[in-house]
C-alpha cells in the first residue's frame, strides 16, 4: 500500500554504505574460504569415518597383499564385514548383504559374468572405475605393479602392507592341489618337474612393494583372528557388523603328516616321490621371489609393524639380514 507522500523507489546508496556493504561481504567470503578442507586434507580423512583407537592422530593406509592360497578371500571378506571402507578383488565394504550368503555372478559383461565375476569376485577394470578413494583398506590378487596407482591418491598417509607368511613347501602343495596336480605323481621320477605348478600368478609379490610402502606387517596366513584384532584398533568398525560367510580353506593333497611318513631309514631326507623336500625347498625359492622371503622371514615377529626401509637393503638370495627394528 503507497503511502501519501512517501515514494516507495528505493533511494540512492552512499558510497560509505557501499563501501560497508563491500567489506562486510569481502570478509564473509574470506572467512568461508578458510573454513573449507584443502583438497590434501579431503583425501587424508575421506575414507576414514572414525579416529582409530591406536591412540595417535596418524591416518593409515592398508593394502592386503592376497598371494594365492593364503586364505585371502577369507580374509577379504571377513574385513569387507567387519570394516567400512574394505575394497577388495573378493568384495567390498559397501556391497554387503544382512545374510552371510556367496552371490551369483552378475557382472554387466556376459563373458566375464560367465567367469564367474561378480559382487564377490570383482574384476580389476571394475575396481580402477571406481576409484580407491573411498578406501581405507585394498585387497588385490594382482601383479605388484598394480600397486602403483592404487597407493598414489595416498602419498601423505602411511600406507601398511598386509603379507601372509605360509612355509614355502606346504604353500607349494596347496598350490598344486588348486590346479588339480598330485605331488606324488608330478615328482615320482625326482624335482624336475615341480614347475608345472607354478605357471601363472606367481608375481604378486616383489621387493619394489616396499619402495611403495612405508610400513609391512608379516602375519601367519592361518591366523586371521590375530591379525583382526591388530586391523580393530586402526580401521574403521561397522556401526552394525555383519556375520561371516563360510571360511576358504586351502587345502593341500599330501598332509605335513603324510611328508613325515615318507621318511626312508633314520636320518634320511623328507622326501615328496623322489624330491627331497631340502632340494625342492630350496628350487622354490630359486623360482618364486615370494617364497623366498617368506625363508628369509620365518622368524620374523609376527604382526609388528616393521619399517619398510629394513626389507628394501635385502638382496634376493641371501636368508641374513638386519633385524627389522619395530616401532
Amino acid at each position: 500500500m503507497n503511502v501519501p507522500g512517501r515514494s516507495c523507489k528505493p533511494g540512492p546508496t552512499s558510497p560509505l554504505r557501499r563501501g560497508v556493504l563491500v567489506f562486510l561481504t569481502a570478509n564473509y567470503l574470506l572467512v568461508i574460504a578458510a573454513r573449507q578442507p584443502s583438497n590434501e586434507r579431503v583425501r587424508q580423512h575421506a575414507f576414514h569415518e572414525h579416529r582409530p583407537k591406536n591412540g595417535t592422530d596418524e591416518r593409515f593406509f592398508f593394502g592386503h597383499l592376497h598371494f594365492m592360497k593364503t586364505a585371502g578371500t577369507s580374509l577379504n571378506n571377513i574385513m569387507a564385514r567387519r570394516y567400512h571402507g574394505v575394497c577388495g578383488h573378493k568384495g567390498y565394504s559397501f556391497d554387503q548383504e544382512i545374510e552371510p550368503v556367496f552371490r551369483q555372478a552378475d557382472d554387466p559383461n556376459p563373458y566375464y559374468r560367465k567367469l564367474g565375476f561378480g559382487p564377490d569376485r570383482v574384476r580389476i577394470q571394475i575396481m580402477v572405475a571406481r576409484g580407491f578413494q573411498n578406501c581405507a583398506l585394498v585387497s588385490h590378487e594382482m601383479d605388484w605393479q598394480i600397486w602403483i596407482n592404487t597407493t598414489a591418491l595416498f602419498k601423505n598417509l602411511t600406507k601398511v602392507l598386509l603379507i601372509p607368511y605360509r612355509e614355502p613347501v606346504d604353500h607349494f602343495l596347496s598350490i598344486c592341489n588348486h590346479h588339480g596336480i598330485h605331488v606324488s605323481s608330478l615328482l615320482k621320477n625326482g624335482c624336475s618337474d615341480y614347475d608345472k605348478c607354478l605357471q601363472k600368478n606367481m608375481d604378486r609379490f616383489s621387493d619394489q612393494l616396499f619402495d611403495i610402502f612405508d610400513k609391512v606387517i608379516i602375519y601367519d596366513y592361518d591366523d586371521i583372528h590375530s591379525l583382526i584384532n591388530l586391523l580393530d584398533n586402526y580401521m574403521p568398525r561397522r556401526i552394525l557388523e555383519l556375520s561371516q560367510k563360510h571360511r576358504f580353506s586351502s587345502g593341500r593333497n599330501i598332509s605335513e603328516d603324510k611328508i613325515l611318513r615318507d621318511q626312508t631309514n633314520s636320518g634320511a631326507e623328507l622326501i615328496l616321490g623322489k624330491c627331497e623336500i631340502k632340494t625342492l625347498r630350496r628350487l622354490l625359492r630359486a623360482r618364486v621371489r615370494f617364497f623366498e622371503f617368506a625363508e628369509q622371514h620365518k622368524n620374523e615377529k609376527r604382526l609388528t609393524i616393521l619399517d619398510a626401509l629394513s626389507f628394501r637393503d635385502m638382496l634376493p638370495g641371501t636368508i641374513t639380514r638386519t633385524s627389522s627394528k619395530a616401532d
